[in-house]
């Protein structure tokens, strides 16, 4: 079955959760108890539109009792759903400030992101913040949602102002922009018979059934780029071999590769996928190879004439995730897809306490012990490779997520 990643983000109060909710509801995926369960939770916690008797299906995916209580969203919230032969599996962000590293957590693991905004307020600067998020991390797909229409009298004039400002902030990416009133269900599976029927595009339902969900791995006519997971026994054979996985680009049997950490080149004698032997093998295919000398768990390799970057200092852009952080100067463990180092921060310049502000992109400079080779985030077709996590020394914690962006 085919899967496909979402995350639901925007500011706070857009939304967000009510449409997680309504959109299962509409799909019948709500139990009738857990619908008893919102109606009292409306009926207690009513305020503004909801007076007017309709359920408030927010509280489906606000589990937490803080949440319900304060009407807030603060930890991410995942609820899956399988429809037309796709499984589903949607993140609800926290649209708050400072719960801004849930949202750049959940955005890691997603194909696609559903951006909300209010139609009467339009873009908010939290709005902002998770549309460059969403693009730094290089999410693919974008849909935005104008949501409570109801509030400007589903006007598509009103519709049409919010679209050239998100498309206007969007830049070049792509990026799809339908209205909604998540409140009452338009939008959310169609549009026919609501007021919103003048729009043309597609409804929630639609641009999810549409989007095609994405790979880790990258492209097949990209630079080639191979892990070793390790030595094992092949398939219905006691002879050991090599488990690798190829990220991107494609590998051929007598290729001649290379990485720092092996002097000469490596040569790939045979490749077989299952119990099959081949003449190559595309991304994602996790294959067992032959090759004419043992290469340790963790080695990256390459075709040598377009290998990675490699250098002792590194460009980066950085978005730290816990609030009074300290980076400048401060050495830390980097952790990315294949490796894990420990890397000093260099100090900058800076009018900001400590050089980091939480939950902002910013770019710092990383310092290794020696050369560390690796590809940057605009490097076509790599997947995961160009992308980082620094963990505490201390205590291993995760407290900055961030990108390579060269030397």
């Amino acid at each position: 079955m085919d899967q496909l990643r979402i995350m639901v983000c925007g500011s706070v109060d857009d939304g967000k959760s009510t449409l997680v909710g309504r959109f299962f509801h509409e799909l019948g995926q709500i139990k009738s108890d857990q619908v008893q369960t919102i109606e009292k939770a409306s009926q207690k916690n009513a305020t503004g539109r909801e007076k007017s008797g309709v359920v408030n299906l927010a509280y489906f995916t606000d589990g937490l009792r803080s949440e319900v209580e304060n009407g807030i969203t603060i930890d991410v919230a995942y609820r899956y759903l399988d429809m037309a032969g796709r499984r589903l599996v949607v993140a609800d962000a926290p649209g708050h400030f400072e719960f801004t590293r849930n949202m750049v957590t959940a955005c890691s693991q997603v194909d696609a992101v559903v951006l909300l905004l209010e139609g009467h307020s339009g873009l908010k600067e939290q709005t902002r913040r998770h549309l460059k998020i969403a693009q730094w991390m290089k999410i693919p797909r974008i849909l935005a949602v104008v949501n409570k229409m109801d509030l400007c009298g589903f006007s598509q004039e009103i519709f049409l102002k919010r679209k050239q400002e998100i498309e206007s902030e969007a830049g070049m990416a792509e990026i799809t922009v339908i209205p909604a009133c998540a409140l009452e269900g338009h939008g959310i599976l169609s549009f026919a018979g609501s007021p919103l029927s003048w729009f043309r595009g597609p409804s929630l339902l639609d641009w999810l059934k549409q989007v095609p969900g994405s790979s880790v791995f990258g492209h097949e006519d990209a630079s080639l780029r191979l892990s070793i997971q390790g030595r094992v026994l092949g398939a219905g054979s006691d002879e050991a071999g090599t488990l690798a996985v190829i990220h991107s680009g494609r590998l051929q049997r007598e290729d001649c590769l290379q990485t720092p950490e092996v002097s000469g080149l490596v040569q790939v004698l045979e490749i077989q996928i299952g119990d099959q032997v081949t003449n190559h093998a595309l991304p994602g295919d996790p294959v067992f190879l032959k090759l004419d000398r043992e290469v340790a768990a963790g080695t990256l390799l390459t075709l040598p004439e377009k290998g990675p970057l490699s250098a002792r200092r590194w460009k980066v852009e950085i978005c730290p995730l816990l609030e009074n952080l300290d980076l400048s100067g401060k050495e830390f463990w980097l952790r990315t897809l294949l490796a894990e180092k420990k890397v000093r921060v260099l100090p900058r310049a800076t009018s900001t306490p400590g050089g980091f502000a939480q939950n902002e992109i910013q770019e710092a400079v990383l310092e290794f012990a020696e050369d560390f080779a690796t590809d940057t985030r605009d490097f076509s077709g790599q997947g995961d490779l160009g992308r980082f996590v620094l963990l505490s020394l201390e205590t291993g914690g995760t407290i900055a997520a961030g990108f390579f962006l060269g030397v």
